[in-house]
């Protein structure tokens, strides 16, 4: 999202001028294909997300990447550290591979550019930690509204687990994993990545607007 910093991974991150293009290349099942993209949305993670993280680091994840992996944003009062998810980063690998910048130089050399405010809107934040999934109510509305929206075509983030488990035959196993919340991506599609009790990535899936599913592994290869 900044000019590139001095990691190799700065350049698996979405760039402020695709953003602003509303269009970025991503390897997709090892072939470049030309996504669109309207804004990045990250999510709060849940405490100790990075093992060994300081207590004034907040942790934050965005399912739009230039690959089959998530994009960690770890910020603290002074700096941004961004790198790809496709396990558990802890903090010194964050500190030896991320790219870091210094959030005051970050200001001081961008605040003048034109697009600056353009790009902050393009990006928004979600303080709410991701949960797992948690049990269906026993509520007869929200009973009828997920049936309904299950049985629709249109995938929502009501339905979007029924469908996951359509495509498993079972009920998402949350005694062995912690599902994240859901988030729609730029293209329609839905995804959320779920971790073993350690934190560890386990895997994630992707459900497309088609309603099809594509579920991937902890290393981001498809299954």
């Amino acid at each position: 999202m900044f000019a590139v910093g001095h990691s190799k991974y700065a350049k698996t991150t979405i760039s402020a001028e695709e953003l602003l293009n509303h269009s970025y290349e991503k390897l997709d099942s090892l072939k470049k294909v030309q996504k669109s993209i309207q804004n990045i949305k990250f999510q709060r993670t849940f405490d100790g997300q990075v093992p060994g993280q300081p207590s004034n680091m907040d942790v934050y994840e965005s399912y739009e990447s230039k690959g089959n992996y998530l994009t960690m944003m770890a910020m603290t009062d002074s700096q941004i550290i961004i790198m790809p998810e496709q396990g558990t980063n802890t903090y010194q690998q964050l500190l030896d591979y991320g790219a870091i910048y210094n959030l005051k130089d970050l200001y001081e050399k961008y605040k003048d550019n034109p697009n600056f405010s353009k790009v902050v809107n393009m990006i928004s934040v979600s303080e709410t930690p991701e949960v797992g999934t948690s049990s269906k109510s026993d509520s007869s509305s929200e009973s009828n509204a997920k049936e309904s929206t299950s049985s629709s075509g249109t995938v929502t983030r009501a339905n979007v687990i029924d469908k996951v488990e359509d495509y498993e035959g079972h009920k998402l196993d949350t005694s062995t994993y912690t599902y994240k919340e859901p988030e729609q991506k730029s293209d329609g599609s839905w995804g959320f990545s779920f971790v073993d009790k350690s934190g560890n990535l386990a895997g994630s899936y992707i459900v497309n607007s088609d309603g099809s599913v594509e579920k991937f592994d902890s290393k981001g290869q498809p299954e």
